[in-house]
């Protein structure tokens, strides 16, 4: 099944399952790829995600 098959709630779930095992396997490229699309608002202050940098 795709992931565009799936629902919601079944996609936030796999994801939150994932960002667990990543972290807990200290796999801090991955974590972080998890964070690539995302966007951190505090206030008029916005964070976009993107590639980690090394």
């Amino acid at each position: 099944m795709s992931v565009s098959a799936l629902s919601s709630d079944r996609q936030i779930e796999n994801l939150i399952v994932r960002y667990s095992h990543l972290g807990d396997e200290g796999n801090l490229a991955e974590f972080g790829a998890l964070f690539d699309e995302a966007d951190f608002v505090f206030g008029e202050l916005t964070l976009r995600g993107g590639p980690l940098r090394t």
